[in-house]
């Protein structure tokens, strides 16, 4: 407990125009992604800071909680004792949610400490909950007293708003300052075969059904020789089951898939010639976006509303998604240009800020 204070007794952490409770770098998720690059456009615009970063890293104003759930309780509790310091420096909150346990406990905040609260919902989980657990999840977020709720899906934002809930859609999506290109050493240098790009955040049995990635491998399996696969994931803590997996799936292994951990897929995505995005469950889609402006065409499920500029096929459809594949090997896909004025939502999120300051 006196571990996790230790940084909010040497720090006037309530003292700035933003307390930020998410994730930060490493890993490379798409919330933490965000984060990182929304800050620099903070100190741009002269908007203060706190982080509390749900992971490892720290420097000055990030404050790491370790992923400790202790920390939720701890942070409340030091809150509350801070009410009066919070009333004086008037922080406005901003939560970056990603799990059910969320609402509730910013249900008990707003209430308690402040209702100057910005929530931004990254997930389409929602739709996945049982009826029971979905019922009690939007009770807890129509209680929640906040300034301003985002979500980073306008499917969800439309079922909201049928439920009497008002929302701002936002995509997640901001375009980093600097892009360090490095090229892709796995594979071989065979130009005809088609290098094929894709994400997730942990390479298990589990996360390989969400993103969609066993439909990849047996594409890779049926057009062998065309295609590689290259698979990019976040979390490296499933790393030593990463053999056993893909020979579950793939039991000749001898295709061309390669796994790679803790890269920055941005900096490489300028290798591929096409980003395939088939999540069976999704919000967005950042990497689509990043695809896109790098002049890579991006192929996607419809699971949520994709970036216009992506080809579609229907979700969970492998027919489908070999065919676009085949389609785009076949006759290529030109994207048009502008994409990088088109895909920015930096201005947005920074006016809903000013707005509340």
């Amino acid at each position: 407990m006196n571990n996790i204070f230790r940084y909010y007794k040497c720090n006037n952490v309530f003292d700035k125009d933003l307390v930020i409770i998410g994730n930060y770098p490493p890993p490379l998720g798409g919330i933490a992604v965000h984060i990182q690059r929304l800050l620099p456009l903070l100190n741009k615009n002269n908007i203060s800071y706190s982080l509390f970063n749900q992971g490892h890293y720290a420097e000055k104003n990030i404050y790491p909680t370790n992923k400790r759930y202790m920390w939720w309780i701890v942070f409340f509790l030091f809150s509350l004792k801070n009410r009066k310091r919070i009333k004086n420096f008037n922080p406005l909150f901003h939560y970056h949610v990603f799990t059910w346990y969320h609402y509730p406990y910013l249900f008990l905040f707003s209430r308690l400490v402040s209702d100057r609260i910005f929530i931004t919902i990254h997930t389409d989980n929602l739709f996945y909950y049982n009826s029971i657990k979905r019922y009690i999840t939007l009770r807890f977020l129509k209680g929640i007293r906040s300034k301003t709720l985002i979500v980073v899906s306008s499917n969800l934002g439309q079922y909201l708003k049928k439920r009497n809930i008002q929302s701002t859609f936002i995509p997640a999506f901001l375009p980093p300052y600097k892009v360090n290109k490095k090229s892709i050493n796995e594979g071989g240098g065979n130009k005809d075969i088609i290098k094929i790009a894709t994400n997730m955040w942990r390479f298990n049995r589990r996360y390989v059904k969400i993103y969609g990635v066993d439909l990849l491998v047996r594409i890779v399996q049926e057009l062998d020789g065309k295609i590689a696969l290259y698979i990019f994931v976040s979390d490296d803590r499933d790393k030593d089951g990463e053999k056993d997996l893909l020979l579950e799936m793939d039991p000749s292994m001898d295709t061309d898939i390669h796994v790679i951990y803790n890269k920055s897929l941005i900096e490489y995505m300028h290798n591929f010639g096409l980003f395939v995005r088939p999540n069976r469950e999704d919000g967005y889609g950042m990497a689509i976006v990043e695809a896109l402006l790098a002049n890579v065409p991006a192929i996607a499920s419809d699971t949520c509303v994709r970036p216009e500029d992506a080809i579609i096929f229907k979700n969970g459809d492998y027919s489908d998604l070999k065919n676009k594949i085949e389609s785009f090997i076949r006759d290529g896909h030109v994207l048009p240009t502008g994409l990088n004025k088109k895909y920015n939502w930096g201005k947005q999120l920074i006016r809903l800020y000013k707005r509340e300051l």
